[in-house]
């Protein structure tokens, strides 16, 4: 058995498989991105979706029932697509039994490569934040004097909300600059009649109602329609509101039409959001067999600080994590949007936004020796609403002991895993002075 309010400086697969079953209550971690980054000691070198699996199950065997776990993730573009491993990672938790209780979105206040005017994707700003829960609904707490839900600072792209706006824009992004594009809106239905003279289609838009009864055998036909439709390059967008899917049994539908779409040749070129009303839509855009062949980006998002330059040298990491200086150029008006639109003003309930960075995540300066740390309050919000003081947290990538940090300041009692000792030596020294 493993003792409590300690960090092992181990796999975290043998480490749950020495912990006691059911015995934790809620779990707020961040696995590797698609090796995103490189980490000291080798410590992602062996992720795969095998390894992914064997920690999934070990996280099953040691939360208690009712209990939760916050896994946070983002993906890697692989030869012009997404990967598409957030969404396979999220079916298995369910397929093991978890519940997917929620998705929110934690939307950062900026992106570490930010969208180039001449690019063809839109500055990726969020990470999913899965919320699964064990066998039953999970205990939920109310965070006193405490405000955790605030509304983001996103450019409002027009007034009224309108689908026709909408769609206008994903044509300007993704079309031709010609007059007659070639364009199917599908959003009133689905007649394979109606599309059987088209050829050549540049692009197509298709809304999906979710519900508990989605046939994947009509998704698959319908898929091999639009393949006699369109050409290499072509892009089909599809949006499926997140309401919506509450209404029914959240069973990952949404995931589900993705990867579909992966198997079938398609890119997930990108994958957006489109704020509604007190929650959200996604909104996932494929190319067909290659990046899209036509993509002009809106540069509508107003700078702050344009025409001004900061002091000092620009800095930016390297894939291993280390800091490079990099060439400062003065701010322009405008740059690309974000990929998080949104046409009016809404009180989205499970976007959440956190300032990241350094000062931002953590006043801890020793912690941004870890190359992928993430804000302090969104481990503190996670822990504050689905555990209470007394209860025992685990984060099996501990990392620079953030969840721990948190864990200490609200009386929760902590386990970790991490593979980099390194690492280990940066936690314990920040954690000295919190620990009473």
């Amino acid at each position: 058995m493993k003792d409590l309010n300690k960090i092992y400086n181990e796999n975290s697969i043998d480490g749950m498989n020495q912990m006691e079953r059911n015995s934790v209550d809620l779990t707020v971690t961040s696995p590797p991105y698609d090796n995103l980054r490189s980490y000291k000691d080798g410590v992602g070198d062996g992720w795969n979706f095998d390894t992914f699996k064997s920690i999934a199950n070990g996280l099953y065997d040691v939360t208690k029932d009712g209990g939760v776990v916050v896994w946070v993730v983002g993906d890697a573009v692989v030869k012009g697509g997404e990967t598409g491993s957030s969404f396979k990672q999220a079916l298995y938790f369910i397929e093991l039994g978890f519940q997917l209780i929620d998705t929110f979105i934690y939307e950062k206040n900026g992106s570490s490569f930010p969208s180039r005017r001449d690019g063809n994707r839109y500055s990726q700003i969020f990470e999913y934040m899965f919320v699964f829960s064990k066998n039953k609904k999970p205990n939920t707490y109310k965070i006193e004097n405490k405000q955790i839900l605030k509304d983001s600072n996103i450019v409002i792209i027009n007034d009224l909300f309108s689908d026709k706006k909408l769609i206008q824009d994903l044509v300007d992004t993704w079309g031709s600059e010609k007059e007659d594009k070639n364009f199917i809106d599908l959003n009133n239905g689905f007649n394979q009649k109606d599309i059987k003279d088209f050829k050549d289609v540049e692009f197509i838009y298709k809304e999906y109602i979710p519900t508990s009864r989605f046939d994947m055998k009509d998704l698959k036909n319908e898929i091999n329609i639009y393949k006699k439709l369109i050409n290499k390059g072509s892009v089909i967008s599809f949006k499926i509101n997140e309401q919506d899917l509450m209404k029914d049994s959240y069973n990952g539908i949404p995931f589900k039409i993705a990867l579909e779409y992966i198997n079938n040749g398609f890119l997930l070129h990108d994958t957006m959001l489109i704020k509604e009303g007190d929650g959200y839509s996604f909104l996932f855009i494929f190319s067909y067999k290659s990046k899209p062949l036509n993509s002009t980006l809106i540069v509508d998002k107003p700078n702050r600080w344009a025409g001004h330059t900061t002091f000092g040298k620009g800095k930016a990491r390297n894939k291993d994590g280390t800091l490079v200086d990099r060439a400062i150029k003065p701010v322009p008006d405008f740059s690309p949007r974000n990929n998080i639109w949104e046409y009016k003003k809404t009180n989205s309930k499970n976007i959440w936004k956190f300032l990241n960075g350094k000062n931002y995540s953590t006043k801890d300066n020793e912690a941004f020796e870890h190359p992928a740390i993430f804000p302090e309050r969104l481990s503190e919000d996670c822990i504050l609403i689905w555990s209470k003081e007394g209860d025992t947290v685990l984060d099996p990538f501990m990392g620079s002991g953030t969840t721990a940090k948190m864990s200490i300041l609200n009386n929760r009692n902590y386990i970790g895993f991490e593979l980099s000792s390194e690492y280990i030596e940066i936690a314990e020294k920040r954690l000295k002075k919190y620990i009473k």
